[in-house]
């Protein structure tokens, strides 16, 4: 989908009462109208919008951000990309790729989403199911996700997370765990669950999302591909 001049201002509206929904799977062209300008666009999912503000849209003049299912030919710059991400984040074990790896190998990548710019893949996110000690079903670990780093910081880890959370809610599934930074996930309804409790982790880095009003009460068990410390041997 093309945005022209226009358009934003009519998304703009459409914030108070919603009546267009923008796929973050179609394409987000911006054109030269948008040149050094904010661009917001208004993103209905179920009953609630989101506003995606990109700040200095020059770098994106002439270029598509595409977020789409991973197919098997992405696999290498998931894991390329997946590493420079993390690579300066300290607190990391630095094993996110083998992780993706073991998921995938296992069949356990529910949603994997790719953020394509200009035909490159600069962006991941995965979603795997997790089990809740109360025998609560059909919730959902959200991550790794993983930006390269010449391109962070300019909504494209938002749009991966917010596409993903629709996937899940398209799926009727009940809700969505994670371990993350304290003062980013807030902004995507992520709070810190009383009822719930990731052994080993600080509380105030274990997330969790309901879809449906009501938390479960138990422990969290991330699927065990969580524990991949190395490449999968080949063959």
């Amino acid at each position: 989908m093309a945005l022209k001049g226009a358009d934003v201002h009519e998304y703009r509206r459409s914030a108070q009462h919603p009546v267009q929904a923008l796929n973050l799977s179609t394409l987000i062209q911006i054109s030269d109208t948008f040149f050094s300008e904010i661009l917001y666009v208004t993103v209905q999912y179920c009953e609630e919008s989101f506003w995606f503000i990109y700040e200095n849209c020059s770098e994106f003049m002439h270029s598509t951000i595409v977020i789409r299912d991973e197919t098997p030919d992405d696999a290498g710059a998931i894991r390329a990309l997946t590493i420079a991400a993390f690579e300066p984040v300290v607190i990391s074990q630095h094993t996110e790729q083998y992780i993706i790896e073991a998921l995938r190998a296992a069949g356990a990548l529910t949603v994997s989403l790719v953020a394509e710019f200009d035909g490159q893949v600069v962006g991941h996110c995965a979603i795997s199911p997790l089990t809740i000690s109360d025998g609560t079903r059909d919730w959902f670990g959200l991550g790794p996700v993983s930006v390269l780093p010449a391109y962070q910081r300019q909504g494209i880890g938002k749009a991966l997370i917010f596409e993903g959370l629709a996937r899940l809610k398209g799926m009727d599934a009940k809700g969505c765990c994670l371990v993350g930074h304290p003062d980013y996930y807030t902004k995507f309804g992520f709070m810190n669950p009383e009822e719930l409790m990731h052994e080993g982790v600080p509380k105030e880095v274990f997330f969790a999302l309901s879809f449906v009003g009501m938390m479960p009460n138990g422990n969290v068990t991330f699927h065990s591909a969580f524990s991949a410390k190395e490449a999968l041997a080949e063959g």
